[in-house]
């Protein structure tokens, strides 16, 4: 596997999860935001082997397809291929037309989220991925109901976690559908 590659993958998980994975403590955390987001468990231990903070595998330690695709599908990819496929020409640009990092939403923005069958949900940002609901039609979460997420990407599951009102304790987990649309309030006439 090129180095570059696995470079790439983990400075945009850093990017996403906020902060630079250096201690044991770094480690932790990211296991835990990652197997939320991910719904796939990653364990510290491999995520330390990867970032190369242990090296009881080897010098030569190359991460498997479970691994890799676990990252890939937190930063809101299908699995690392697609990540391979498109990952390059949608990191770091916010809003593309594919997707959207949800930390990078100014706060006060408003998105539109619409999917089948006959599904809105409009959210604020409250900033650093945090949203309120401010319309729900056909859903499950509620007007002021406070979710984060971590993007928004077409053609992928949307997942968000309801916030009991401080973190890290989460309530819920929803998944909005794989195929649905995304927007800026001023794009839509909701």
């Amino acid at each position: 596997m090129d180095k570059t590659i696995i470079d790439s993958l983990k400075e945009a998980v850093e990017k996403q999860i906020g902060f630079s994975l250096v201690t044991p403590a770094d480690f932790n955390s990211a296991e835990a935001e990652i197997s939320k987001v991910a719904r796939r468990p990653v364990s510290a231990t491999t995520l330390m082997r990867v970032w190369g903070y242990v090296r009881d595998a080897g010098e030569d330690y190359s991460p498997g397809n479970y691994t890799l695709s676990t990252l890939a599908i937190y930063l809101g990819f299908n699995d690392f291929k697609d990540y391979l496929k498109r990952g390059n020409e949608s990191q770091s640009q916010g809003y593309n037309g594919e997707g959207i990092d949800a930390k990078e939403i100014p706060k006060g923005k408003e998105l539109v989220i619409k999917w089948e069958p006959d599904r809105i949900l409009r959210l604020k940002s409250l900033g650093d991925g945090r949203f309120e609901v401010t319309k729900s039609k056909n859903g499950t979460l509620q007007v002021g109901d406070i979710v984060e997420c971590a993007s928004f990407t077409h053609s992928a599951p949307l997942y968000c976690s309801r916030d009991a009102g401080f973190r890290p304790i989460i309530t819920e987990l929803f998944e909005m559908g794989d195929e649905y649309q995304i927007g800026f309030v001023e794009d839509f006439h909701t």
